[in-house]
């Protein structure tokens, strides 16, 4: 009861209104693409930091406000002091850095977004910090009902052909995030957390009320393995299965010796399924782990380029330098946005020390975090899986990694927290609002972004690397045309559209030589590319063909001898073309005729 005589709004002895809004700001994230386009991120912002203000109302604590006496307890002398938490200081300074890497980016437009996008964790960090052990396991309780909402609704969707798309990619589950692999370690991670809460508490309640534990537990579980077998992932089904056999072991060897067996005969049934003739799009898709159909071998192709890459840019090269630079040196066909690989992500993108430097955090967090044996469960799930694949793009999953952390924010050290004076409660708020009202600027032109409004889009966040790409595939004259390539290579030199353009307009005004300047910068990116050689070399037939008729023997030379240096250039790509780039499926092709 409080002083006035007014029962408290509680939930299992937490304060129920500010828990209930984090959790909001956790599942508006899952909700919204997972939060992998930036106009959600910005929405899971603004609601985080409606969170914040809310449990600042409840507890007037802060992050930096701590008020200790000088033996720690009751007595002596005491002051309010501002200090950054050491067990935050690596992930804020890693956050804050990545503006840094702005300055020597491949796009710095591009990386700011890239950093704008991941600005909701500084609020997030904030506000676990404030959260007690409690309240961290009320909300990661929210986790297997979202996946099971999530999953039900998607299986509705399925016999909806236009809802149908915004769940399902050639057949396989993605879910609200898109992308089944992610998808799938959300749903895995929502039955290691419901496995553990009927571990905990269920098993006693199970005689009791026979209804609730099969509505609580037993029905998502279900639900949660069903979708998890719809994503059709093998990375995760594997992860799945590996996970059986080593609780059951924690639990004891004939545990251990049944849950192996239960593994066995899982895979024998996956085995018969495809033998039958079963789809290998879904659950038989682990069966196809080594063949050309695989993509463990394109991801192969990915990490050896990219660790090349590295040698020679330790630095970084930005958020999205990867994906514009990937042409440039690639060993093989194939285009992706990210490596399939965390750690090799954030090490393209800001280089390699950070990288390590984050590794180590996240690795100390699982041997000396003070967290539960749950969090830190979680934690190794999610690190192992992020081997192969980018699921911390996605800030859903960041979130989630963030709640499992131990920010130092324990029972005992917030039994120690003092009340901040009222000015600093005020400067806090204020920061907050400061935050709040960012991320609803930012919302506006990445929601314009999201509905393909480029203008309105670049009106508010100038040289938007996508929006200015959209707008030159569908410019319709020549002018504006060469504009928007001009600005696109004044932040990014590695735009292979842009230089095309370039030469296209050149052609069309009659500069022979111009228009083979920009196709050769355009060839230099887009090597593997045979229809912009094929392209290019009807370019040259006509300037060749133009400088006939004007009297310029000099540019039809030059011309000719372009063309055949274009055959000499796919020989030379042939040569240092990875072997590994002949096992897959988008075999290279090294001529056009």
């Amino acid at each position: 009861m409080s002083k006035g005589g007014s029962r408290k709004w509680t939930i299992g002895g937490t304060e129920k209104l500010p828990v209930l809004a984090a959790a909001a700001a956790f599942s508006s994230v899952v909700v919204l693409s997972g939060g992998f386009y930036e106009y959600a991120a910005m929405t899971s912002g603004l609601i985080a930091v409606i969170a914040a203000f809310l449990f600042l109302r409840s507890r007037e604590r802060c992050l930096c406000a701590t008020h200790y006496d000088s033996a720690g307890s009751g007595g002596g002398k005491t002051g309010v002091i501002r200090r950054l938490n050491v067990k935050l200081l690596i992930p804020v300074l890693f956050l804050l850095y990545t503006w840094m890497v702005t300055v020597w980016s491949v796009d710095a437009p591009m990386n700011l977004v890239g950093s704008m996008r991941l600005a909701p964790c500084l609020v997030w960090l904030y506000l676990c910090f404030l959260l007690t052990d409690r309240e961290k396991a009320e909300i990661l309780s929210f986790v297997p009902f979202l996946g099971t909402a999530v999953t039900l609704t998607a299986g509705l969707s399925f016999f909806f052909e236009p809802a149908k798309a915004l769940f399902w990619r050639a057949d396989r589950l993605g879910g609200t995030f898109q992308y089944a692999n992610t998808c799938a370690l959300f749903l895995l991670l929502g039955l290691v957390i419901l496995y553990r809460d009927w571990e905990k508490g269920g098993k006693g309640a199970a005689n009791r009320r026979r209804s609730a534990v099969l509505f609580r537990f037993v029905f998502p579980a279900g639900v949660l393995l069903a979708g998890l077998l719809m994503t059709g992932s093998r990375s995760m089904l594997l992860l799945f299965l590996l996970w059986i056999p080593v609780t059951g072991f924690r639990r004891g060897k004939r545990e251990g010796m049944l849950a192996v067996a239960a593994v066995m005969g899982a895979f024998l049934l996956i085995l018969l399924f495809v033998g039958l003739g079963g789809s290998t799009q879904n659950i038989g898709r682990i069966t196809t782990f080594f063949t050309a159909d695989s993509t463990i071998l394109g991801r192969l192709l990915y990490w050896k380029d990219a660790v090349r890459l590295l040698v020679r840019r330790p630095f970084g090269l930005g958020a999205s330098g990867y994906y514009y630079l990937q042409p440039v040196f690639q060993h093989g066909v194939y285009t992706t946005r990210y490596v399939h690989n965390d750690y090799l992500q954030t090490a393209l993108d800001y280089g390699i020390v950070p990288a390590l430097a984050l590794a180590g955090y996240l690795i100390c967090q699982i041997l000396r975090g003070r967290q539960s044996a749950l969090q830190k469960e979680l934690l190794v799930l999610m690190l192992v899986s992020a081997f192969a694949d980018f699921h911390f793009q996605y800030l859903s999953l960041l979130f989630l990694l963030i709640l499992c952390l131990d920010p130092g924010s324990g029972d005992q050290d917030r039994a120690r927290l003092k009340r901040a004076t009222k000015s600093q409660l005020w400067e806090i708020r204020i920061e907050l609002a400061g935050a709040f009202l960012v991320f609803g600027c930012l919302l506006i032109p990445f929601t314009a972004l999201r509905l393909h409004d480029c203008e309105r889009c670049l009106y508010w966040l100038p040289h938007e690397t996508q929006a200015e790409l959209e707008l030159l595939n569908t410019a319709e004259t020549q002018e504006r045309a060469q504009v928007l390539a001009e600005a696109l290579l004044s932040h990014n030199v590695y735009i292979g559209a842009a230089y095309k353009n370039l030469g296209y307009v050149a052609f069309l005004k009659g500069d022979g030589r111009t228009a083979m300047e920009e196709m050769d910068r355009m060839i230099a990116i887009r090597r593997y590319d045979v229809r912009e050689y094929r392209a290019y070399d009807e370019m040259l037939l006509q300037i060749a063909d133009q400088a006939v008729l004007s009297g310029d023997q000099d540019l039809q030379r030059e011309a000719l001898e372009r063309r055949e240096s274009l055959r000499t250039q796919l020989a030379q790509l042939e040569e240092t073309t990875d072997p590994l780039a002949f096992r897959l499926r988008d075999v290279p092709v090294f001529t056009w005729e």
